[in-house]
């Protein structure tokens, strides 16, 4: 288990005020910039014209956009911010204190309607489908770009390359997906969504900002360290068995006690990874050497 961390109340304190700061930014942006902007009222007008018009030449379209409306809102996508975030703290890749990633979720989810309130945009006339609350900015684009950003860093820490890469290809889909469904069926103008998707990836990138790293690569597992090129091509006929004569330990390694032992000659150049030159393990003299020696000594 990556150690965990304790979540202060002071860190808490700050991420709520910068969350809060960052949704009056983008609530001031549209109270007193788009909204009464001529540009952004011609894009918005023309943007929700194109949907509708589409939507009525193939009915079927609405039909499916109704469906993804439904699969997209917030009641799914916080749900599965929470299912990821146990899943990883159940198998071991991260500390409990990961539970707080769904928490910055719900508060966006939260502020994203404050938001609502404050500027208090009416929904466009033509929409297909009709909703009570208000339309800047939009709710479904706020919680599946705060849901994309959330579920992004938990991917950061699966195992398999192909699941992590694959999964963040399909949250990045599904947000665009998303944002195109709230204007074609004409219940957003396009500012609104565009709104929607700032607010809610401010809210989450400074929900993550003020909580310790417990979400970054620093809770996965230290990579296996390479063995150096000597001890590799050589660690086969020197380990446990090694010739005095021409062999040292590598002292000054990561692997020294492990029985590993390099040549002097050729590959370190006599020299050990400190840079002075080993001594050398005295040699053995042979039986006939010795025999020889105490004949040449009678």
């Amino acid at each position: 288990m990556p150690p965990d961390y304790r979540v202060s109340a002071r860190r808490v304190v700050v991420a709520l005020g910068a969350m809060s700061l960052a949704m009056l930014v983008v609530a001031a942006l549209g109270r007193w910039v788009l909204i009464p902007a001529d540009w952004a009222r011609a894009l918005d007008e023309g943007g929700v014209a194109a949907g509708t018009d589409l939507v009525l030449s193939a009915p079927w379209l609405g039909d499916v956009a109704r469906a993804w409306s439904a699969l997209s809102g917030p009641w799914v996508v916080h749900p599965l911010v929470v299912v990821v975030a146990v899943t990883l703290w159940v198998r071991g890749r991260v500390g409990r204190s990961v539970l707080v990633v769904p928490a910055i979720g719900l508060v966006g989810w939260a502020l994203g309607a404050v938001c609502k309130e404050i500027v208090q945009r009416a929904r466009p006339e033509d929409a297909v489908v009709s909703y009570g609350s208000w339309s800047y900015p939009s709710g479904h684009a706020t919680n599946a770009a705060l849901g994309a950003v959330l579920l992004i860093a938990l991917l950061t820490l699966v195992a398999t390359v192909w699941i992590r890469w694959g999964a963040t290809l399909l949250v990045v889909v599904a947000t665009a997906l998303t944002a195109a469904d709230r204007i074609v069926l004409g219940v957003h103008y396009v500012s609104d969504v565009a709104a929607g998707l700032v607010l809610g990836s401010a809210l989450a990138l400074v929900g993550l900002r003020c909580f310790p790293p417990f979400v970054l690569p620093l809770t996965r597992r230290p990579p296996t360290p390479h063995l150096p090129r000597e001890i590799t091509t050589l660690s086969a006929i020197c380990r446990g068995k090694h010739d005095p004569t021409c062999a040292f330990p590598y002292r000054d390694s990561p692997f020294a006690g492990q029985g590993m032992w390099v040549r002097c000659a050729g590959d370190v150049r006599g020299r050990s990874s400190t840079g002075r030159r080993p001594r050398a393990p005295p040699r053995r003299r042979s039986a006939a050497r010795d025999r020889r020696a105490r004949r040449a000594g009678t």
